[in-house]
């Protein structure tokens, strides 16, 4: 990665994907609208970047590379989900602003010039394209985020994923057949495969950094106050079933039941999470509550004692 500029504490980054294409431009005369897309795409993310800070989630680089770039911040996604769309929004939002005022420019002057035209064709492919619901594009973490207020962000990810998964079929689908004809389609080959990598990568991703929220939640104490989630589960259950279903907003409490739906006992959020560490995680809950009534026999004795 090389480091180019630092502007407003955001350091702006090239990955070495983008030299082969650099090269491409000088050679075949492209140089120029190598150097306006990527400006472009260095405003989209810095525009994500400005409105993250503005939430107070510090945007701390923007890293451009051969198929776009990423604006590197804290993990927006356990934000509300209102801000999540605004943070995801700003970057469209900001090439639809650059498209109206290359318009203007060129109407007002009468310009007619090819590199404009670019500029112009460019804000208007990049602020589509990003809109489109597949996970990282903007529109994919949009989708998320609505999603988000009906479900928990691990499913909603899920399912954000699936939608995206569909329409990166739809898109190398449409990539082949325009191929048959000419070579326009190649691009769009590239691309559905490109996001559905990275979408398929998605899953993965959230539920570490779900776990890692997870783990590190403040202590709870008297003086806050949090909400509370009730969860019932079966004494067959392992503690890798219960983490799948924790929160990250609310603190849980699990009420254990047996075959017959009776009460067995209950396990706070934090019993579970320091008995993932003490043992294994497919420890089923059956286990952990003989465990916990034996402890607090034991501490009953000693006290008598």
């Amino acid at each position: 990665m090389i480091k180019i500029i630092k502007i407003f504490d955001i350091e702006i980054k090239v990955n070495y994907s983008l030299i082969p294409i650099i090269i491409l431009g000088i050679f075949f005369g492209f140089l120029w609208e190598i150097v306006v897309l990527f400006t472009i795409v260095t405003l989209h993310e810095f525009a994500h970047g400005a409105v993250s800070n503005l939430y107070g989630y510090e945007a701390k680089s923007i890293e451009l590379f051969a198929f776009g770039g990423v604006v590197k911040s804290e993990d927006i996604i356990f934000l509300k989900p209102s801000q999540v769309i605004i943070i995801s929004l700003a970057g469209p939002l900001l090439n639809f602003f650059l498209l109206l005022s290359g318009l203007l420019v060129r109407n007002i002057f009468d310009l007619q010039l090819d590199i404009l035209n670019f500029f112009i064709n460019s804000n208007l492919s990049l602020g589509i394209f990003n809109l489109l619901p597949i996970i990282p594009l903007d529109g994919g973490r949009i989708l998320r985020a609505y999603l988000n207020t009906y479900m928990d962000i691990k499913k909603a990810t899920y399912t954000s994923v699936n939608i995206g998964k569909v329409l990166c079929i739809i898109i190398f689908v449409i990539g082949i057949i325009l191929t048959i004809e000419s070579l326009r389609g190649i691009m769009l080959i590239v691309f559905s495969l490109y996001l559905y990598v990275m979408s398929k990568n998605e899953n993965e991703i959230i539920s570490l950094q779900h776990m890692q929220k997870i783990f590190t939640k403040p202590t709870v104490n008297k003086k806050v106050n949090v909400k509370v989630k009730y969860i019932s589960v079966y004494e067959q259950d392992s503690l890798k079933d219960v983490l799948k279903v924790l929160s990250v907003g609310t603190y849980c409490i699990v009420k254990v039941l047996d075959s017959r739906g009776r009460l067995l006992g209950e396990l706070t959020e934090g019993e579970i999470l320091e008995a993932v560490i003490m043992y294994d995680s497919l420890t089923t809950l059956e286990n952990l509550i003989t465990i916990k009534k034996k402890k607090k026999r034991k501490a009953t004795k000693d006290n008598k004692g």
